[in-house]
Formats: structure tokens, C-alpha cells, sequence
């Protein structure tokens, strides 16, 4: 009897592990020659572990943790604290558990379903269930966007493009219904009884991606834009490498920090001779600089010199007008201007004859707020339209709840950001909608600047608070998926992160690799971009269609049980 455990147990392990391996580690950012793997029979493989336990109990517990200790892999991120409160690692538990908890949910109604029940309806009401799990989570548990399991179809160009179809939670319902196709074609029992009809249905939906990816990009290929207004512009993308304690003033780490006027001076010269290169679109990350837009901290003629060593002294007929937002009086001292952040933008807009889309901090002085922000500088124009971020970070850039206050005064953190109202389409050459950081990762927020017209998407992100991690990795994922889902080229600009040019089709055209710190910390990445605008399903309807899809099966699932 012991003997008859012990090798049970040596089968369950045995399918446990290799599964949690494929699974853990089968997204972009990891493994991507997992991802197919985990995508197809990852998942199936831990379902039929749990064939080897007697009890719900078990296989509930079994899953619950198995599918927690996945996300500690997918998130591990979160684990680098040396800019975060050691109460990120606390949080970081129980986004965890909460997440196992979901997919032990999700475990323990796919085993209510006898073996032989297990078909086709069954199983589409199974993977609607866990894709509206997975939407759910965009409004609940701070709204955590990252690790759709659908993530793992979306390593290789080919298999991504069905995301245009249904965006991302389209494909965690792939994943999931094509992982129990595979359990029914191998049974659900202890033994490997291949089902031949079953194994060749499997077949087909493991393969229908691949299939329907390069159909779509031959044919987008040859027959080039859906649009009439294909056009080329040259992009400038400032990429920065920037820490935390470098770029704004810490107290732990206040020898650390680069002053302003250094920083300027530093993007300044990484800027491009002007008769070397036309620019059309210059893209600075998010807070370039310190002190925000229109905080008047620079003296005009310390200015004046900076510009003066890189550009002449033919600058001047570049500044623009000594008002706000660029200019304030000094009162009480021999200077008798000074500028702003803005200041410097609009002049370098002005010299390059060349639009500039930077992220800088705004303070609304009027209605008392302060803002994450966008800005997008027209040359020789004295108005600046801006984007204020909507989805903010909890903790970090605003308070879910009260009662965190305490916790964040304990760690220094006593001012946060509002919430912007909605998107917006920045005219230009090309017409453009900015997203900033976590937002990236939102289909749903992106894709409303594509229905309001944007031609082009623009993303600016920081990913230096969590250096040496996979997050900047894991937000170009995310952001080239909201390109594919859109039809929409992406221009990123990322402080310590991946910067890029991508395509409408989802492929990189050209991005930043990792540096070592002794390397210049500024440096231009340039590129020349076709507009080029897809029709997309996905920018047509959103989230709608595969989540009332879910629900329809859900209902007729219900339906068809109560009937019986």
C-alpha cells in the first residue's frame, strides 16, 4: 500500500513540476520557447496531477499554491526594494495568494464536471469563466493587469496576431479551452488514455494561431495600409538611465542625486547636429526632469550658456516669449529671469523645428492637485497641450485607501497624484495619444485613443524604481501587444527600460539594448517610421465581444444543467 502512495506520488510530481516550470517561466520576458508549451498542454498537465489526490480539499490547497508560486516567478519584479517599502514584498504575498486563489477557484469547478461530461460546452463555459476571472482583476485587487495567461501566446509575431481579433483576454481564452481540449484528449484519470477524436480537435486549435498570424501578415504585408495616409516621419527617442536617487532628490540617497542643470545639460548634448538630421518627433520619458513644468528654478543666462556650448549663440531667436509657463521675474536679486522646464522643451522644439512629446510633472495650482503628466511641445507655438495619467499606481502614485496613509507618511511618501479625466489625441503631423507607465498595460485605456482618431501611439515609462528586474521586459510586452491589438504604431521612451519603434503588426523595428552604468546615461535612438494604420477587430469592439461571448456560454452552460 505504502509502495502503491509512493509511486502515485512520484507520478503527480512528476507532472506538477514540469508544469510549473513551462508554465512559470512560458511568457516573453522569460522563456518564449516555453511559450508554446505553456500555451497548449502547460496547464493541462497540472490538472491531471490532480487526479492523484482524493480529496477537493487537496486539490483545491494543490492549486492554490501551485498557481501562487507561478506568479512569484511572473512577478518577481516586486521583489526588488531598494526604492519601495519593504511592505511591497507583504503585498506582493497576497497578490499571490489572491491570484492562486482564483485559479484554485477555477480548478475546483473544472473538477465538479465528471470526466465524461467534459465536452465541448462544458469546456467553453470553463474558459469563460477564467477569462471574466482575468477581467475582473483589471477593476479589482488594485487593478493588476500583468501575467494573462493569454500572455503566453504572444511570444512569436505569428501566433500574437490573433490578438487583433479579441486583444488580450481573447487569448487567455484560447489558452485555456485549448489546455482542456489536450486534458480530454489524454483523459482525466490517473492512466494516459489517448482520445483520437479529442487529440486531432487539439491539434487543429494549437495550430489555427500559427495559421490565422501568417495569413494575416501576408496578406497586411502585400497589401500595405488599410488607410490612405501612409506618410514617413523621423523620430528622436531620448533614452535615459537614470536611478531614482539620480534623477530626483532623496533623502537616503541625497549624494546620489544629479542636479537639474547637469541633467539638461547631459540631454542637450545627445541631442543630434541639426544639419546631420530633420527631425519630425522628438519622445523624452516620463518626469525627464525634475520640478516638474513650469516650476521657474533656472537662471535665464545659466540657460543661455548650456544653449550657447551646443547650438551658438543664434539660439536666442529660438527662446520663446519670457511669460509663463517659460519665464517668471526674480524679484530681489541681480538675475532678472528665470525659466522653467518648459522653457527648455519649447526652445529645442523651436530649434529643430520638430514636435516634442515629454512626461513631466504638473501642479494645478488652482484647483490644488498635482498631476502625472504629458506634455506635446509644437514648434514656434506658445500653447502646450497636456495628458494627465489615469491609472495610477497604488501606494506609489496615489492612496487606494485611508488607512495606507499611515504607512506611507512612515516611509517619506506625503504628496500624490490625481487621476486624469480621459484620453487625448494630440494633433500633429501624424495624430497621436500618449499612455504613461502602468497604463500601457491597460487594452481598454490605450485602445480609446485609437477611437478617437490616434494614427500613432505614444508610450513614456520609468521602470528605474525597480531596477535590475524584469519589469522594463515586461512592459514592452505589454506595450507591443497594444500596438497588434490596435493596428497602431508605438514609439516607448523608457527611463531605464526598453525603448522602441513597433509596428502595427506587433514587430519591433528597432529598440535600446542594456547598457552597463558606466556607459553615457543619455543617448538618442533614432528611427524613421511608416504611419501605417490597421482595421482591427479588437479597436472595433474591445473587451466586449469576448467577455459577452463569456458570458453567452456561461448562460447556456447554466441553462443546459438546469434543464437536465
Amino acid at each position: 500500500m505504502a509502495f502503491r502512495y509512493s509511486l502515485q506520488l512520484v507520478r503527480m510530481i512528476s507532472l506538477v513540476l514540469p508544469s510549473y516550470f513551462v508554465v512559470a517561466f512560458g511568457q516573453p520576458s522569460w522563456l518564449s520557447w516555453c511559450c508554446p508549451i505553456a500555451a497548449t498542454v502547460g496547464y493541462a498537465l497540472f490538472w491531471k496531477s490532480l487526479s492523484f489526490l482524493s480529496s477537493s480539499k487537496q486539490r483545491f490547497a494543490l492549486s492554490l499554491f501551485w498557481y501562487a508560486f507561478v506568479q512569484i516567478v511572473q512577478i518577481s519584479w516586486m521583489t526588488s526594494v531598494q526604492y519601495q517599502s519593504a511592505w511591497l514584498l507583504v503585498f506582493d504575498a497576497f497578490l499571490c495568494l489572491f491570484l492562486g486563489l482564483l485559479f484554485a477557484i477555477f480548478c475546483h469547478f473544472l473538477w465538479m464536471q465528471k470526466e465524461g461530461s467534459l465536452r465541448v460546452l462544458s469546456m467553453l463555459a470553463l474558459a469563460s469563466f477564467w477569462t471574466i476571472l482575468e477581467w475582473s482583476r483589471l477593476y479589482i485587487a488594485c487593478g493588476f493587469s500583468f501575467n494573462f495567461v493569454g500572455m503566453s501566446l504572444s511570444a512569436f509575431s505569428s501566433y500574437a496576431q490573433m490578438i487583433s481579433l479579441f486583444g488580450i483576454l481573447g487569448l487567455s481564452f484560447w489558452v485555456i479551452f485549448t489546455n482542456l481540449l489536450f486534458l480530454k484528449a489524454i483523459g482525466r484519470g490517473k492512466e494516459f488514455t489517448l482520445q483520437k477524436k479529442s487529440a486531432m480537435v487539439f491539434c487543429l486549435f494549437a495550430i489555427l494561431p500559427f495559421l490565422f498570424g501568417e495569413i494575416r501578415l501576408h496578406f497586411l504585408e502585400n497589401e500595405g495600409s488599410s488607410e490612405q495616409n501612409e506618410r514617413e516621419i523621423v523620430v528622436a527617442i531620448l533614452d535615459t538611465d537614470l536611478l531614482p536617487s539620480e534623477k530626483v532628490p532623496i533623502d537616503e540617497y541625497i549624494s546620489a542625486f544629479i542636479s537639474p542643470w547637469k541633467q539638461w545639460d547631459d540631454i542637450i548634448h545627445s541631442l543630434p547636429k541639426k544639419n546631420e538630421v530633420k527631425i519630425d518627433m522628438l519622445i523624452m520619458p516620463e518626469a525627464v526632469v525634475p520640478f516638474g513644468f513650469d516650476t521657474c528654478i533656472y537662471s535665464l543666462d545659466g540657460v543661455k550658456g548650456i544653449f550657447y556650448k551646443s547650438f551658438g549663440e543664434d539660439i536666442v531667436s529660438c527662446f520663446p516669449p519670457l511669460e509663463m509657463p517659460f519665464a517668471a521675474k526674480k524679484v530681489g536679486t541681480q538675475e532678472n529671469w528665470s525659466v522653467s522646464n518648459a522653457f527648455w522643451m519649447q526652445t529645442i522644439a523651436n530649434y529643430y523645428h520638430s514636435e516634442i512629446v515629454a512626461g513631466l510633472d504638473y501642479e494645478d495650482k488652482v484647483a490644488q492637485k498635482n498631476y502625472n503628466s504629458a506634455f506635446h511641445f509644437m514648434p514656434n507655438q506658445n500653447v502646450q497641450n497636456r495628458y494627465d495619467k489615469q491609472i495610477l499606481v497604488p501606494l506609489g502614485e496615489y492612496l487606494p485607501f485611508t488607512w495606507c496613509e499611515v504607512i506611507a507618511e512612515k516611509y517619506g511618501i506625503t504628496s500624490f497624484f490625481s487621476h486624469g479625466a480621459g484620453p487625448m489625441v494630440f494633433s500633429g503631423k501624424v495624430p497621436l495619444s500618449i499612455s504613461i507607465c502602468y497604463e500601457e498595460t491597460f487594452s481598454h485605456v490605450v485602445r480609446k485613443g485609437r477611437q478617437q482618431g490616434a494614427q500613432l501611439f505614444v508610450s513614456l515609462s520609468n521602470d528605474s524604481w525597480y531596477p535590475s528586474s524584469k519589469l522594463g521586459r515586461q512592459h514592452y510586452d505589454h506595450g507591443r501587444l497594444r500596438a497588434l491589438e490596435n493596428g497602431v504604431s508605438l514609439i516607448r521612451s523608457c527611463n531605464s527600460g526598453i525603448s522602441a519603434v513597433i509596428d502595427g503588426l506587433g514587430r519591433t523595428l528597432i529598440k535600446s539594448e542594456d547598457r552597463t552604468r558606466l556607459e553615457s546615461k543619455y543617448k538618442i535612438i533614432l528611427s524613421s517610421l511608416k504611419i501605417k494604420s490597421f482595421f482591427t477587430l479588437y479597436s472595433f469592439w474591445g473587451n466586449s465581444f469576448i467577455i459577452g461571448i463569456s458570458f453567452l456560454f456561461l448562460g447556456i452552460f447554466s441553462y443546459s444543467r438546469q434543464k437536465k
